[in-house]
């Protein structure tokens, strides 16, 4: 296993005095772009998130990026450093970024470049489509309360984009932070967790249930549950913790 190293942050803008006071107190560095980092540093890119940054946060030296916000980091949780520190990646990102961005497919190469380094192969691993449901889910159920009951009728698939639209105008709501992490888990597991800061869901009863071939909503966690190892929740069902298992 990676050992714990030092997170420093890099600021991809410059950062506002809020934000840079936070750091401190966390004890966390920060450092301009294009300095050299120090040995052994775990790297965080951080600042006014956009496609291309978000593409350089996932590649060599970083290990993630923390989105500036509404609340200037105040909303990062303790578990993306975690991640950060023990060698994975971390994303904390608004509602609206996430929504709007890319992020699936250069998430996922770049988890399983990490494990590649580590001699495990994820090719047969689906990480893009557990990534795209659970992300979906965090987006659209957790942080912005909209329900897939809607989506059972065209009409309701019409009233669901709606919904969907004016929940995002709302910048309380659209502002809320997406977090996804990725950590070894044992010599050759791994565990994703995408969280939200929604009201929390039951993921334990939602995979008890039933839930026919032919539903139009509600199969994302089920499908989950088939390719990973293990689903769980944490934080009150606001996140999704996803347990896989891979070859060397």
């Amino acid at each position: 296993m990676t050992a714990a190293g030092k997170v420093v942050l890099v600021a991809a803008t410059p950062l506002p005095r809020p934000a840079t006071a936070r750091l401190a107190v966390l004890g966390l560095p920060v450092q301009p772009i294009g300095t050299a980092l120090p040995k052994d540093a775990r790297a965080l890119l951080v600042g006014e998130a956009d496609q291309v940054d978000l593409a350089n946060a996932l590649t060599a030296p970083y290990q993630g990026f923390l989105e500036l916000g509404l609340d200037n980091l105040a909303g990062v949780g303790a578990a993306c450093y975690d991640a950060v520190r023990g060698g994975g990646l971390a994303l904390s990102l608004s509602t609206h970024t996430v929504y709007g961005a890319d992020l699936v497919t250069p998430l996922a190469a770049a988890v399983r470049g990490r494990l590649a380094k580590a001699g495990l192969n994820a090719a047969g691993v689906m990480i893009e489509l557990c990534l795209n449901e659970a992300i979906s889910n965090a987006v659209i159920h957790g942080n912005l309360a909209v329900g897939s009951e809607m989506r059972g009728s065209r009409d309701g698939v019409t009233r669901f984009g709606a919904a969907l639209s004016a929940r995002l105008a709302d910048p309380d709501l659209a502002g809320r932070r997406i977090e996804i992490t990725f950590r070894r888990d044992g010599p050759t597991g791994f565990c994703l967790t995408v969280g939200n800061q929604g009201e929390g869901f039951d993921v334990e009863s939602h995979l008890a249930r039933k839930v026919e071939p032919r539903a139009k909503h509600g199969r994302g966690i089920p499908l989950i549950a088939k390719i990973a190892r293990s689903v769980t929740s944490a934080d009150s069902g606001r996140s999704l913790v996803m347990g896989f298992e891979v070859g060397q």
